[in-house]
């Protein structure tokens, strides 16, 4: 069950949603909802269809609920499996009340025609800048090349692991990644946001737009992970990610070699192997990228070795 989490505070009409698997397959998913009683609501599967006919059912599901009252009540997930086999989620509480504002997503709100607004705009100003200009450089300037945009930087594999983040369960497992990301993603999105290396590529250009939107995304996909998983980074993992890194670079140091040796004969540069930033980058300073979080600790311990502290 993905929505809603423990302790959440739901309106009296919301929704329960999540994914089901099991081998020999899933014949159907029920909601308990408990209190008092125990009300039984059957989840609908999303499914592949074909002319209004299921074709092939999906993992995901979802179950509108309609709450009796405000109040306290334990939801579970339960997926039978067609030998009667069943398997359930662990319960989880929730609170209702008329008050409550649905988070939910809703096609045609405000929260849709605004995005939707914005990308339109770029759609159509965006290109229409573009041809005021009259000008084919602004078409065709070598933005990109096989030397520097494959997604083997420290900020493209950041951008191609960063919904990875969000996927697993196990802490541990969340916590080695994020280690890897922090590292990555904020050494080298902050360094790129701060001293930008796109050189005649400005507004309106299509790189201009990609540069930022998406090292702006590495940045807020670590910073939000960081709040909101509360993951502890240690010298181990500090230890981790050089040993890691050097393993990408030699990785990388050999990518470079080889665009060399095959058309159009360019020097790689992934991982700054093939010559450094002519600005320098954080990258150099590994350890002091760490530090936020050895100082935090120390604040922490100082305020809880106060009187009174917590």
């Amino acid at each position: 069950m993905h929505y809603p989490a423990s302790g959440e505070a739901l309106p009296l009409q919301s929704t329960v949603a999540g994914d089901a698997w099991m081998k020999g397959g899933v014949q159907r998913i029920e909601i308990r909802v408990k209190d008092a009683a125990v009300l039984v609501v059957p989840a609908e599967r999303d499914a592949v269809k074909y002319r209004g006919i299921s074709v092939t059912p999906l993992a995901a599901y979802h179950a509108r609920l309609a709450f009796p009252a405000e109040g306290t009540y334990s939801l579970q997930a339960v997926a039978v499996a067609a030998s009667g086999r069943t398997l359930e989620t662990a319960p989880r509480t929730v609170r209702t009340a008329p008050s409550v504002r649905s988070r939910e997503f809703v096609f045609g709100s405000t929260l849709y025609i605004i995005p939707i607004g914005l990308i339109v705009l770029l759609c159509i100003g965006v290109p229409l800048l573009v041809r005021r200009t009259g000008s084919d450089a602004a078409r065709d300037r070598g933005a990109w090349t096989v030397s520097n945009s494959l997604m083997l930087h420290m900020c493209g594999l950041a951008i191609m692991f960063i919904p990875v983040l969000y996927f697993p369960e196990n802490a541990k497992y969340r916590q080695q990644l994020f280690g890897i990301l922090y590292f990555f993603g904020l050494g080298g999105a902050v360094q790129a946001l701060f001293a930008p290396d796109i050189g005649l590529h400005g507004l309106p250009e299509p790189k201009y737009f990609c540069f930022f939107i998406s090292h702006g995304t590495i940045v807020f996909g670590v910073v939000y992970a960081a709040v909101l998983y509360l993951v502890e980074l240690t010298w181990r993992s500090w230890i981790r990610i050089v040993v890691l890194t050097n393993a990408f670079t030699l990785a990388a140091y050999g990518v470079n070699l080889l665009l060399r040796l095959i058309p159009p004969y360019e020097v790689g540069n992934y991982f700054a192997m093939g010559y450094p930033p002519p600005n320098g980058s954080v990258i150099d300073v590994f350890a002091l990228i760490y530090l936020p979080y050895p100082i935090a600790r120390m604040v922490r311990r100082r305020r809880e070795a106060q009187p009174g502290g917590a």
